[in-house]
């Protein structure tokens, strides 16, 4: 799924249209060097110059525990149900089904997972 954009705006309310016109450059601004100024500097090779790796000066490691790591697994049929309901049962996945469709929060549920899959 590609992610798009939509704007649902009418073309009015964008505000005026843009028109860009060329010419030539303008000079703001002429800032002429200071040669006096220029005496104090000393001219170095920039080529001799270490500037982009800095020292280093401390070195940390870590050994971490490791973590016992157990795999497990779920019978997923249409969906992860719950314990209680069986997944064969049509008519007890339909009840479930109009059981949650009923509570209050479900449609905002459902409008923040769709807008997290539109832009993921």
């Amino acid at each position: 799924m590609e992610p798009t954009h939509v704007y649902v705006k009418a073309r009015a309310e964008f505000g005026r249209q843009c028109f860009f016109d060329s010419y030539g450059p303008v000079i703001d601004e002429d800032i002429q060097p200071d040669h006096l100024a220029y005496q104090d500097y000393i001219r170095r090779n920039p080529c001799h110059v270490a500037s982009q790796k800095p020292k280093q000066y401390a070195v940390h490691e870590v050994q971490a525990s490791a973590n016992p790591l157990k795999s497990t697994g779920m019978f997923h049929f249409e969906g992860g149900w719950p314990r209680d309901i069986n997944p064969q049962d049509e008519e007890a996945t339909a009840r479930f089904r109009r059981r949650t469709e009923k509570e209050d929060d479900w449609a905002p549920k459902l409008r923040h997972l769709f807008r997290v899959i539109e832009f993921s």
